[in-house]
């Protein structure tokens, strides 16, 4: 994962969500505070947790489908 370059200095909504099986399968957990640091929102998704997680849990694009900000195909239709 390259972070050259990569911050939210001028954005405030930043956000990575970073999808892996457990905690012990995601990788480069030791740069999400740099990247926390530069502003960007790192959220982590698990599909499988441990019990006990209290973070966000099933797949990434489950996660960004359930965002009200994110435009759907079907809200789009009236700018075709």
């Amino acid at each position: 994962m390259s972070l050259t370059g990569f911050s939210a200095d001028k954005r405030s909504d930043v956000r990575l969500y970073y999808g892996a099986r457990n905690l012990q399968r995601m990788t480069y957990q030791d740069r999400f505070k740099v990247l926390a640091d530069s502003g960007v929102t790192v959220v982590p998704v698990l599909s499988q947790p441990e019990d006990g997680w209290d973070g966000e849990s099933s797949y990434v694009q489950v996660q960004l489908y359930c965002l009200e900000e994110i435009p759907r195909e079907r809200d789009l239709a009236h700018f075709q």
